[in-house]
């Protein structure tokens, strides 16, 4: 099963699904497109995350929380769930401490206006005595909304030890 049916199926999407298994190859221009296509859409989730950081950084919480669609669900370890926008925005509004945060796109898939994006974040913490860096990875579903913006629509994550 190629990488993007697998990663698909993961977020368990019909639709996303047959967006990502969708084969090309009848057509090289539609193979071209498709690739130009899809390297704007990772422009711009990669844009999409260094915003995220920036409002993170600068303590804008509710920014951070905006970003996600009013229908988001964030899925996190032990079976952790929050969904739509209150749960979203008192979700966030409890990351404070936070101080710094890294996103790294590994790989981003997708089509039709949704896109997931694997990646890892790094999120450093102020605690008395220091700092922690809490490092997860993660599978966020993006959607292109009317107005152009993405938002996240699904954002799984689990721990992963430090590199």
């Amino acid at each position: 099963m190629p990488l993007s049916c697998r990663w698909l199926t993961l977020v368990g999407s019909a639709t996303l699904l047959a967006i990502g298994c969708a084969t090309t190859g009848a057509d090289p221009s539609r193979d071209r497109r498709f690739a130009t296509h899809l390297q704007d859409a990772r422009a711009d989730i990669e844009a999409a995350n260094r915003e995220l950081s920036r409002r993170m950084e600068a303590g804008d919480l509710p920014g951070v929380a905006a970003m996600y669609a009013d229908d988001a669900v964030l899925l996190g370890p032990n079976g952790y769930r929050v969904s739509g926008r209150a749960a979203i925005d008192e979700y966030w509004s409890t990351f404070h401490k936070a101080r710094r945060w890294k996103l790294d796109v590994l790989d981003v898939e997708g089509g039709e206006g949704l896109f997931v994006q694997r990646g890892r974040s790094t999120l450093m913490f102020e605690e008395e005595g220091g700092t922690r860096d809490a490092v997860v990875e993660f599978i966020v579903v993006w959607r292109k909304e009317p107005d152009g913006a993405y938002r996240v629509v699904v954002d799984a994550y689990w721990p992963t030890k430090p590199r």
